[in-house]
């Protein structure tokens, strides 16, 4: 994860993603779309 002037890896469960931040994810398409899917519906 990307924010303005500093990165965060692997952030941990209760990190709150902000709207501005850049996500960069890697892993098997399944679970890539699993993962899309749960941010657009939560």
């Amino acid at each position: 994860m990307i924010e303005k002037e500093k990165q965060n890896i692997n952030p941990g469960p209760d990190y709150v993603i902000p709207a501005e931040a850049i996500l960069v994810v890697a892993g098997e398409r399944q679970n890539i779309k699993r993962m899309k899917e749960n941010l657009m519906n939560n």
